[in-house]
Formats: C-alpha cells, structure tokens, sequence
C-alpha cells in the first residue's frame, strides 16, 4: 500500500468549491498549491493523504514517516494541514507539473493561516508520474549511499510542522484498529491523515534557527566545555557557532555535515548532568543577546540550518533536538 495518496478529505478546498459552485476533484488524483509570500518567493506542492501506519513519532522505528524534531504533546483538532518535507535535490516530483499548470486547471482557492492557496487539479497521468517519482525514495541501495547509513529503513518524509496533529491521529488510530479486521483496517479512514507535502529545496521554505540560553552557570566553564568537545576547525571552515556573556565571547566551527543544534543539545545534555542547577532555554537571536548580558548566562548562537543538512540529521540522530528550528513558508 502507498504511504501517500489522493485525498478527499480535505473540508477547506471542499468548502470553498461548493460555495463556487465549481467541480470537486475525484479523490483519484493529487491536488496542487501554490502561494506567494510577500518577498516575492513561491510555495508550492501538493495536498494528499498519508499512511499512519507508516509514520511515527517515536525515535528507533524505521518508518519512511518521521518527525524532523522532537515535539511534546499532541493536538487532537487541526485548524491546518501538516505539512511534510521531501528531500527532493533533483526537483523530480513537484516541479515538473509546476510548470504545466494553467487557469483552466485552477479550482479554487483556500486560506490557512493567513497564507491564501490556490488549488489546481491534477491529471491521472500526473498523478501517476508523482507517484513513480515519490517511489525511488523508498529504494534502500540510494537510501544507504545519500545518507551514509547502514540503516535498511528509508526515511522518506520529514515532518516539518504539525507533528502533534500527527502524534493524536497516531493515538486515535492506534486504539480504533484493535477492534478492526485486517480487512477493515485497510479501508478505515482513520487510517488516513491530510496533508501539504513540499519539496525541502522549494524556494518558499526558510528554516530559521532558534538559539539557547544557559542560566546559573560559570560562563567560562561552560564555554571551555563547548570548545574541547568541538573539532579543532578554523574559523570559517565549518558551521560558526557564537558564544556571549559578559566578560567573555568566543567562536568555533563544527562540522557541516549534519545541523550545528545537533552538537550544541547533545553537549548541554552532558554538561547540565553535572551541573544541574543550570536552566536552558531555547530563544529568538534578540532574547539570547539580551539574556547574555545578565550575570551568570551564556547565550549560544546558532548558525542557519542548511537545507542539504536536515535529513542527513534525521538519519544520524533519529530526531532533531526541541526547538531546532522556525519553519517560514
């Protein structure tokens, strides 16, 4: 069975073509979005169904479905479709049928957020070829040599945001399939979730960092402690992460090859477990320097997260850490 598919059950696009008077698609093909944000850039993808039994929201399970970082708690009602990521470096799923949309197949539109979408039907024929195109992310042979793994589980779509809408669909399901055949549960439609799915190299989408500060602490300790645990790399030569507090501010580079917040947790976690008294918190670049005045605080400045950098951290940690980053679109 696909982990992704066609939807119907979409009520915002559906609301609004009623209202128009205009032809709902057959839940046998994709919808496509397309958007402008204000700078200009264009948000585009499309809108179909996943498979819950192919996500989860647990570290270790090898599903094609993961989040790309840790969220607490779930959200039982969505006000807004999650919105899933490929890693797509080739443009091979969305973008050809980008090019090909015309007026005639506009449908409609949908507001979410703020953001206004317009929706456009899809052809059997396109449908088709995103699904032949979305099935080489499962190959395992290209799987193991883009990310360096030895893992035999694909990951093939990150969850960049509404994971806790995902996370209570998960627990809904998991209870209503007990009493279900393995026939019904096949068809149940609980199985099923909404969602947007983008292409992570889409020009629409900013991953912007979100950076920490440590309260009650030394600052000279904590800063050596970060520097020894880096490798010894030249400014400029890696991902440059900024260190302030009040009498004393350093830099070091770490590698580029998985996200800079994935080193900066990992080592906090090591430090705050023999210096608990320390308090850490995630902050906008604005509250971190503010912060960094105070005594006894250090504030940490994370560097952008590459888009190139986000799945090989999924793959190499499982998740990214809370608070990695803001996804704009």
């Amino acid at each position: 069975m696909s982990l992704f598919r066609p939807t119907c059950h979409f009520p915002e696009a559906n609301a609004f073509l009623k209202q128009s008077k205009k032809h709902i698609p057959s839940a046998s093909n994709y919808l496509f979005f397309r958007s402008k944000r204000a700078d200009g850039d264009v948000t585009e993808g499309l809108i179909g169904e996943i498979d819950l039994e192919a996500y989860s929201p647990h570290i270790g399970m090898g599903l094609p479905i993961r989040p790309a970082q840790f969220h607490p708690g779930e959200k039982p009602v969505a006000d807004f479709l999650p919105l899933l990521l490929m890693d797509d470096w080739g443009h091979t799923v969305i973008e050809p049928i980008a090019s090909h949309r015309t007026p005639d197949s506009k449908i409609g539109e949908y507001a979410e957020n703020d953001l206004f979408f317009e929706l456009y039907s899809l052809s059997p024929e396109e449908t088709n070829a995103i699904d032949r195109a979305i099935s080489v992310f499962s190959d395992v042979a290209r799987f193991k040599t883009l990310y360096h793994t030895d893992s035999d589980a694909p990951l093939v779509f990150a969850v960049g945001k509404g994971n806790p809408i995902l996370v209570g669909a998960k627990r809904r399901w998991e209870q209503e399939k007990k009493g279900l055949t393995p026939i019904e549960q096949e068809t149940h439609p609980h199985r099923w979730v909404p969602v947007k799915l983008m292409n992570l190299y889409s020009p629409g989408i900013a991953f912007l960092p979100i950076h920490r500060t440590v309260r009650n602490v030394e600052a000279s300790p904590l800063i050596d402690y970060l520097v020894s645990a880096s490798p010894a790399m030249p400014l400029g030569q890696g991902a440059t992460i900024k260190l302030f507090s009040q009498r004393r501010s350093h830099s070091f580079c770490v590698s580029e090859e998985v996200p800079a917040i994935s080193f900066t947790d990992r080592n906090l976690k090591r430090f705050a477990a023999a210096h608990p008294e320390c308090d850490i918190q995630s902050a906008d670049e604005t509250a971190m320097l503010e912060c960094s005045k105070e005594p006894d605080t250090v504030g940490i400045r994370l560097p952008n997260i590459r888009k190139e950098q986000l799945f090989l951290g999924i793959v190499s940690d499982g998740i990214l850490p809370e608070h990695s980053f803001h996804l704009e679109i």
